[in-house]
């Protein structure tokens, strides 16, 4: 739902302009490339992806003649639609020195949302399906804490686009090599279900602990709640006595999964074993 909401967002952001399309300020070099990502791939009702995105996926163009020609097409303004279909490709410019948004466009409306609507036809689009080369998408789980850290450190500097790369760098997990679970219990905490203040207490009573760290995460269930400490030390000799040490300090954690775009085609698998990242894809 949250990928939802950015689309939304960016929809928002689109609709309160009314100039001209992002595409007219753009001037294609060699070597940039014109990424279209489909975005609704995890909230697909069977039997309802349009067909241009079954056949051809995640893809990018860099082939300049084919780039200025499809900029051309993107001339005529039309009309807001009533209802975004929810089927769409966001559409990125991927150059030597920077990544620039460039719009959305609504597979089955076929309208492109860039700082104004503009009616662009699939199958003007498939002019040049020659040109489109397949990005491949892969959902990674890094093992440990050092190997998300440098994992991705790896994925930016090769031109990985790393999906919520600003959210994993606000969470402080890549800032840590560590992991402390603690657990407490409703006998010591009354207030349990109430997280904020959960939080608040576990702050104030580690603020006498010279160390840094942040919490990631909160799992409940009826008497108790873990909190996960992301952090350099082991926490198991200066914790309050009221906490309970439920997974020690490790680097090996249950890591979310972060998903990353490979526009550059480079092997996974040889960057990451060259380099002693571990690691598992999840399909």
């Amino acid at each position: 739902m949250n990928r939802l909401l950015l689309i939304a967002l960016l929809f928002s952001t689109l609709i309160s302009c009314d100039s001209s399309s992002l595409f007219e300020e753009v001037e294609f070099n060699d070597g940039d490339k014109l990424v279209f990502k489909y975005i609704n791939e995890d909230f697909i009702v069977p039997g309802a992806d349009p067909e241009f995105h079954k056949k051809n996926g995640h893809f990018y163009i860099s082939d300049v003649n084919a780039l200025n020609s499809l900029k051309g097409l993107i001339k005529a303004k039309t009309s807001r639609p009533s209802k975004n279909s929810g089927f769409a490709y966001m559409i990125t410019l991927v150059s030597k020195n920077e990544n620039s948004f460039l719009g959305m466009y609504d597979l089955k409306n076929e309208i492109l949302f860039s700082n104004s609507y503009y009616k662009l036809r699939i199958e003007d689009i498939e002019k040049f399906s020659n040109k489109f080369i397949q990005i491949k998408k892969y959902k990674i789980q890094f093992k440990t804490i050092p190997s998300l850290k440098n994992g991705i450190e790896l994925l930016i500097q090769n031109n990985f686009e790393v999906e919520h790369y600003q959210k994993i760098i606000e969470s402080g997990i890549a800032e840590f090599n560590g992991m402390t679970a603690i657990k407490i219990t409703r006998e010591t905490f009354p207030n349990i279900e109430n997280f904020k203040s959960i939080e608040k207490k576990i702050k104030t009573d580690l603020n006498s602990i010279d160390f840094e760290y942040k919490l990631t995460g909160f799992s409940a269930d009826r008497d108790s709640v873990e909190i996960r400490i992301v952090s350099n030390h082991d926490l198991a000799n200066i914790l309050p006595v009221n906490y309970i040490i439920f997974k020690p300090y490790n680097e090996t954690v249950e890591l979310s999964p972060i998903e990353a775009f490979n526009i550059e085609n480079i092997e996974l698998k040889d960057l990451f074993e060259s380099n002693n990242i571990e690691y598992k894809l999840i399909k």
